[in-house]
């Protein structure tokens, strides 16, 4: 109830003032594509396929965290109301899960609401409410941690069998599971590597401070079975997930883009003083290089969580209980492991892990992994403010207030010389992207003072508590004081708007909707950039320039992107849309369906410069519909072949004889079938009339026709599509590259395309296998006597 009322009061300006958060990835990426997803199940037509941005699976996406509990806001409620309620809802979690972690190992109230305070309103909770995955994925890591905790109380005094232990918490594992699959469906496994290693860190020092390799067994036996039921919950999602992963820009290793996610020792600085480095915004307002964005290099919890993070250790080891124990060691070697590695190439470990670990080079940058030091910082937090709480003015405790006065009066003198000369601050972190404007630097003076002020404040709250004792009174500031710190500090980083700025349809979504079109905007990867940019306009302005997924929800309208996880050639047509000459690029938007271009000036100009936001939307009257029928043919050997005809074929020649490659998706089966052979001469195509459209299926009648004709289908070719003409499964050929073409038969036809995930209907057995499995261990035989004898 307590960290419910305080995220009210946090977020008390949104609600009772009428606002709502300016996101970048939050809403022109996952908000959009969970209203998309939700206008889909209102209007009777499940989104398995996402036909926007000339197609993909809508599930596998990232942002598509459809299954996703707390999801269904973008259903209910307007996009501001539903982002609103979304981040309350997710940091309230953050917080309980804190709360509940500490509880279960045993801390008090007060320590344990510190910890819950410290967290959720940090700073790296609140950058990532510009993600919304991020912060979805958050809460259920320290859920899980609870139980875990939980469950290790109850089996290192557990004398029994293993599997019968296991077995006698019977309703804690189906808990887990259940935490297991509710953490995948909120969609964001990079945060899978980092808990999965707290959480085999917790097991490990857990048996090796009791000694048991019975406990280490019982553990991860525990947690496995957890786990294999929890795969089976999530099977309809994780199936399709490991499908897509092939066709994706993911199948090959990312760059280890050292030079953008690599911490140094300068930005240990911002644990103390968070805005040293630039206050979020890229490049223009935030200067500090190696991580990429705020977001990803922030760890701020406050000036009472850093200062007692110290008094954690200082009580003898013999004298602390078994679960202290396991605490403060686990949160020390969790937050010493997290920064070697987001240190990045700055220390030898995460270059050699990126290199030798399987996987270790899909994950993209080394810092995120300072979502381990947040963790780990949690348990040391609780640990610390209970030992404040709990003791006297030792020698002990003496020798650690010098130190952290030395530290306090350095850092003021650091203070002091940054205010009279500001230049030193990037002169420390260096320049991120551009040079950056004195007022720029002036603006976070008033954000550093005001961490200063905590940091002396704190310092005080911890000398009168050890001189005095603890009481009621110490208490309840000590969870104050870090509230109202993180509230004049944290809650200022995403910028806010009025509640209705993401209501307003953009004008030019009005004069594109025709589905049997697309349109194109040079400035699809702009929201890039729009992170914790404050000025309201540049958002309606993106949302009328088409960024990324800005259209995604109005009806009729096209727009050519794919945000999330992008399919591989996907970014291979862009590149060729990008960088090819302006005969060769209209080729490319004509077999694509892209009648109208959204252009204006440089997009850097206009974030960035004071250039006019005008736009101007060309219509490109020659533009072949997404749908169309031909009478001729190229036949193609491979994809290279297919892009070389599409780039230095004439654009009439495109205009009657698309690429086509004997690739073919038949009898839900990927085989190679040989295309009929193009019909000679000049013939009519006859008519097509499209009669439905939704997320997984298209239909059409084609009237006359005297020839076998091509229909081809401008969205990707993938697994799971089949095509039937009256009624009579035909093949799907790769057309032009990445779309899809059928051959029809002369005359008058029917023709229904369908999409269905490939094993779809095995991975739904699974999950309700899981679910019954789940559900039979939290009820319990008791449950199901009960149910059986009346």
């Amino acid at each position: 109830v307590i960290l419910f009322l305080l995220t009210g009061v946090f977020f008390a300006d949104l609600f009772l003032g009428g606002k709502t958060f300016l996101l970048r990835d939050g809403y022109f990426i996952v908000a959009k594509a969970e209203a998309y997803g939700w206008q889909a199940v209102a209007g009777g037509d499940f989104p398995f396929w996402d036909s926007q941005g000339m197609g993909k699976p809508f599930l596998e996406s990232p942002p598509a965290f459809f299954f996703y509990p707390p999801g269904v806001l973008f259903g209910l409620f307007r996009m501001g109301w539903a982002v609103n309620v979304f981040c309350f809802l997710n940091v309230w979690l953050v917080g309980l899960g804190v709360w509940f972690f500490a509880r279960q190992m045993r801390v008090e109230q007060v320590p344990s609401l510190s910890a819950a305070v410290s967290v959720m309103f940090g700073t790296f909770v609140m950058a990532y409410l510009e993600f919304l995955i991020g912060l979805a994925a958050l809460p259920w890591i320290f859920f899980i941690l609870g139980v875990l905790a939980r469950y290790y109380h109850l089996a290192a005094g557990d004398e029994g069998k293993l599997l019968a232990g296991i077995w006698r918490q019977r309703a804690l594992l189906g808990a887990l599971a259940l935490l297991f699959a509710v953490h995948f469906f909120s969609y964001y496994q990079e945060f899978f590597v980092y808990s999965f290693i707290g959480y085999g860190l917790f097991i490990t020092l857990a048996a090796v401070g009791e000694r048991s390799w019975k406990l280490f067994w019982s553990m991860t036996l525990f947690v496995g079975a957890a786990g294999v039921m929890a795969v089976l919950l999530v099977m309809p999602q994780l199936a399709l997930l490991w499908n897509f992963l092939p066709f994706t820009e993911r199948a090959a290793a990312f760059d280890a883009r050292f030079d953008m996610a690599s911490l140094s020792a300068a930005h240990l600085l911002k644990a103390a003083l968070p805005m040293i480095g630039g206050r979020p915004g890229f490049p223009d307002v935030y200067w500090s290089p190696g991580t990429f964005e705020f977001c990803i290099g922030t760890f701020y919890t406050g000036a009472l969580a850093l200062l007692a993070l110290p008094f954690a250790f200082l009580r003898r080891w013999r004298e602390r209980g078994r679960t202290e124990r396991l605490l403060v060691m686990w949160g020390a070697v969790l937050m010493v492991f997290g920064l070697l590695i987001a240190f990045g190439h700055n220390t030898p470990v995460y270059p050699l892990l990126w290199k030798y670990v399987p996987m270790m080079n899909k994950l993209r940058f080394a810092s995120k992994f300072l979502l381990l030091v947040t963790i780990g910082e949690a348990a040391l937090i609780a640990v610390g403010v209970r030992h404040l709480l709990q003791m006297s003015l030792t020698k002990r405790a003496v020798a650690v207030l010098w130190a952290e006065g030395m530290a306090l009066a350095c850092l003021g003198l650091l203070l002091l010389a940054v205010m009279v000369d500001p230049s030193l601050m990037p002169a420390i972190f260096g320049y991120a992207g551009a040079p950056i404007p004195d007022d720029k630097l002036t603006a976070v003076m008033p954000s550093l003072a005001w961490s200063y002020v905590f940091l002396l404040l704190a310092f005080g709250w911890i000398l009168w508590v050890l001189r005095r004792g603890a009481g009621r009174v110490a208490a309840a500031l000590a969870v104050g004081m870090a509230f109202v710190n993180l509230w004049v500090l944290s809650r200022p980083i995403q910028p806010t708007a009025p509640v209705g700025i993401y209501d307003r349809v953009p004008e030019v979504t009005r004069r594109a909707a025709d589905s049997r079109f697309r349109a194109f905007s040079w400035y699809e990867n702009a929201h890039q950039y729009l992170y914790a940019d404050p000025r309201a306009d540049i958002y309606e302005w993106a949302m009328e320039a088409g960024v990324n997924a800005g259209w995604y929800p109005y009806s009729n309208v096209q727009i050519m992107c794919q945000n999330g996880i992008k399919l591989q050639k996907y970014n291979v047509w862009m590149s060729k849309i990008y960088g090819e000459n302006p005969a060769a690029r209209d080729n490319f938007f004509d077999a694509a369906g892209v009648r109208w271009v959204v252009g204006g000036a440089p997009w850097q100009r206009i974030l960035w410069g004071k250039e006019r936001r005008e736009l101007s939307l060309t219509e490109r009257a020659a533009a072949i519909p997404r749908f169309h029928l031909y009478t001729a043919w190229q036949l193609v050997a491979d994809d290279d072949a297919a892009l070389k005809y599409l780039a230095t074929a004439d654009n009439e020649l495109l205009h009657h004889a698309p690429a086509v490659e004997e690739t073919a998706l038949f009898n839900g089966r990927l085989t190679r079938l040989s295309l009929p052979t193009s019909p000679a001469g000049t013939n009519t195509p006859g008519a097509l009339t499209l009669t439905r459209e939704g997320n997984s299926r298209l239909e059409f009648t084609v009237s006359g026709g005297e020839v076998p004709r091509l229909l081809t289908v401008s969205d990707a070719w993938y697994p799971g599509w089949r095509a039937f003409v009256d009624g009579e499964e035909v093949p799907i050929y790769r057309a032009n590259y990445m779309f899809r073409g059928i051959v029809v038969p002369a005359g008058g036809h029917t023709v229904r395309f369908d999409y269905w995930p490939v094993n779809f209907g095995w991975y739904l057995a699974a999950a309700a296998l899981g679910l019954v499995m789940v559900s039979v261990l939290l009820l319990g035989w008791a449950g199901w006597k009960k149910i059986e004898s009346r």
